[in-house]
């Protein structure tokens, strides 16, 4: 059971995926990376984590932002 697309090429598996897909995946991905990186400031404010450091700390909040402004640049561009 072949199937074929409107020009009559045959469909395959290793055809792009949507953009709507990858962003989705995309936004699932920052959604999980916020959470987890809220979370492990919660803990490092209870010194939960004695081996939290300041440097480690400073790290998650670039990361943060970065992935902010990512998220942004994703929905700009839908």
């Amino acid at each position: 059971a072949e199937e074929y697309d409107e020009n009559g090429e045959l469909l395959s598996e290793s055809k792009a995926i949507p953009s709507s897909t990858i962003n989705t995946n995309v936004s699932c991905t920052i959604d999980s990376l916020m959470k987890l990186i809220q979370m492990y400031f919660a803990c490092a404010q209870y010194d939960i984590f004695d081996l939290v450091s300041r440097d480690t700390l400073h790290v998650f909040e670039i990361l943060i932002r970065i992935l902010s402004l990512r998220g942004k640049e994703l929905s700009l561009k839908m």
